[in-house]
């Protein structure tokens, strides 16, 4: 057999030495070599790459000869066999797991079995989620196949598209994890006093999601597990599931589970390790891996609970909820501080901030301010340098709870991406859920701004979201927008929820969305068809000030190559449509010189 591939595409960075891993693949192995050897071929174009580590933990040293001759057929992967030299008949993997915990060096950790073809760059996808979002523990997906069920030769990613469309398929987030290696050692690995099989994976869930893990259904994870024999509706057919003892896995009082200091240690020795392999340090690596060639589609990684049970009743308390006469359940809502999460019907209202960057807007934004008024739980605002009164009435209004300022200087520079970010992160520094996002010169349909709240309540507490308007742009009159051409298609996304992790990155510096990069990458993209109607579009001045402006700050045409004399033609076929009635915008908000 040949070996595998230096590097894959959409690999991690590749340093001209090799440090301690960013990503360290643990493969808990009992008498799998058989499988194994049909799956690493599968598996090596996403392993053998600079960053990357696979620990292999053998709990039976009956495949040891084999294992190492198949491992040194693929020097390209940075290797590490520990193995177990005292035989017992089957257990679950935990305390192989651990083990592999115990000697891995990566900052974080993906935990597969050794049998599970990636459909796709699975351990990549998984390590793209974690880091995007904080204290977030990757879940993928699975489906089971039989080896001579794969085409040839294999494409493991249609077969799991085929197999996931069956009505049988699993509808759950299973087979893998991956998240910081901190997170995994924090509650001291899997519970190695668990016996039986099944539901040590939620065992471990569950006891991440109390130590205040965040797990993450990643859908672009996936894993086809392919055994010689089948497996109907992902049934083992050696081993019986104990409703019992799962019972008991899936409610564990505590997050730590073992011993303090004597987990991951039933095994050590070390029969194999990469020739440039290293101590561990406390250093953190300085590698990244590289972004996606496609991002990722809107929500394909989303927050999910656990299946935690109640142990009295057997209720998923996240799901279900108390159910008369259990008295674990009843104890739990009544006390105070209780650990016992909520059921998913009960919900927080959330709370919603208003953001704007502003710059010499004193004409338009006392209407903006009042237009918004008791719509939004607070309005936060930033000055960019403005020399008009606007500093002053932001300072005044009692709706706007925090001013940000950029100095007023003579050679002022638009710098609309830092503007977002810092108005943004201020709103998750707050604890806001959800923003709006308004421009002095905005104003949104009265009809919208009426049913925010409820629009922000009617997603999942955890759902990345981006709610987008139809944009409007009023012409000659404050009660008639343009509609031919383009004018009639715009839209713009100006209601989201408040990511974990707020950046900009993949943002334009100028055109750009008021959407962070965690949102563009896995939210949701929700049309409302409510208006948004914007005002400086009226008089025939301000639309020629506007070309103006928009040609001198992008002279070149980088940001649109179509360029912005459009901003002020008026063709033949020019069509205006006057607002119908139930879709206004407070009329009462207008400056002055635009109520005429």
């Amino acid at each position: 057999m040949a070996a595998g591939p230096r590097a894959a595409p959409g690999g991690f960075a590749e340093p001209s030495t090799l440090p301690r891993p960013i990503l360290s693949v643990i493969l808990p192995f009992y008498r799998k070599l058989a499988e194994f050897e049909r799956v690493l071929p599968l598996n090596a174009p996403w392993l053998a790459r600079d960053g990357l580590e696979v620990v292999v933990a053998m709990d039976d040293a009956s495949d040891e000869p084999g294992l190492l001759e198949l491992v040194r057929r693929w020097p390209s992967i940075r290797w590490n066999v520990v193995v177990n030299d005292t035989p017992h008949a089957w257990r679950p993997p935990c305390r192989a797991i651990n083990v592999g915990l115990r000697h891995a060096e990566g900052t974080y950790v993906f935990v597969a079995s050794p049998e599970s073809a990636f459909a796709g760059d699975a351990p990549g996808i998984a390590l793209d989620a974690v880091k995007d979002f904080p204290g977030g523990v990757a879940i993928g997906r699975v489906a089971f196949a039989r080896f001579a069920d794969l085409a040839d030769p294999p494409d493991v990613a249609q077969a799991f598209d085929a197999l996931a469309r069956r009505p049988e398929a699993m509808p759950v987030h299973y087979g893998s994890i991956c998240g910081p290696r901190a997170a995994f050692e924090r509650i001291r690995g899997y519970d190695e006093s668990l016996s039986g099989w099944g539901a040590d994976d939620d065992n471990l869930r569950i006891r991440l999601e109390l130590d205040g893990a965040t797990l993450l259904a990643c859908d672009r994870m996936r894993l086809l597990h392919l055994s010689f024999d089948e497996r109907p509706d992902a049934r083992n057919t050696v081993l019986e599931r104990d409703p019992g003892l799962a019972l008991a896995k899936c409610s564990p009082a505590a997050a730590i589970a073992n011993r303090e200091g004597a987990w991951g240690e039933s095994f050590s020795r070390v029969a194999y390790a990469h020739a440039q392999r290293r101590r561990r340090t406390d250093e953190a690596p300085g590698l990244t891996p590289a972004p996606p060639d496609v991002p990722p589609p809107p929500g394909s990684v989303v927050p999910v609970a656990s299946l935690h049970r109640c142990r009295a009743c057997g209720r998923r308390l996240h799901f279900d909820p108390p159910r008369p006469g259990c008295a674990a359940c009843g104890a739990a809502s009544r006390a105070p501080g209780s650990s016992q999460p909520p059921a998913a019907h009960v919900r927080r209202r959330p709370r919603v901030a208003c953001v704007m960057q502003l710059r010499n807007e004193a004409a338009y934004l006392p209407g903006c301010l009042d237009h918004l008024r008791g719509h939004v739980d607070a309005i936060l605002a930033l000055d960019d340098g403005s020399t008009d009164a606007t500093r002053s009435l932001l300072a005044r209004d009692p709706a706007v709870a925090d001013t940000l300022t950029n100095a007023a200087r003579a050679d002022h520079a638009w710098n609309e991406r830092e503007n977002k970010r810092r108005l943004v992160e201020r709103a998750l520094e707050l604890g806001f859920d959800w923003v709006l996002c308004c421009d002095a010169d905005e104003r949104f349909e009265e009809a919208f701004l009426a049913r925010l709240r409820a629009i922000a309540a009617s997603f999942r507490h955890n759902d990345v979201a981006c709610v987008w308007l139809v944009l409007k742009e009023l012409w000659d009159s404050p009660r008639h927008f343009r509609q031919d051409g383009i004018w009639g298609r715009k839209t713009r996304a100006r209601f989201f929820r408040v990511p974990p992790r707020v950046r900009y990155d993949l943002d334009r510096d100028l055109h750009g969305q008021w959407y962070p990069d965690h949102v563009r990458k896995y939210g949701r993209k929700v049309p409302s068809g409510f208006r948004l109607y914007h005002l400086k579009t009226i008089r025939r001045e301000d639309r020629i000030r506007r070309r103006e402006f928009h040609n001198a700050l992008d002279p070149q045409r980088r940001f649109q190559p179509s360029g912005y004399d459009y901003l002020a033609e008026e063709p033949d076929d020019l069509l205006i449509v006057a607002i119908e009635p139930g879709r206004e915008y407070d009329f009462a908000t207008l400056p002055d010189a635009l109520r005429g």
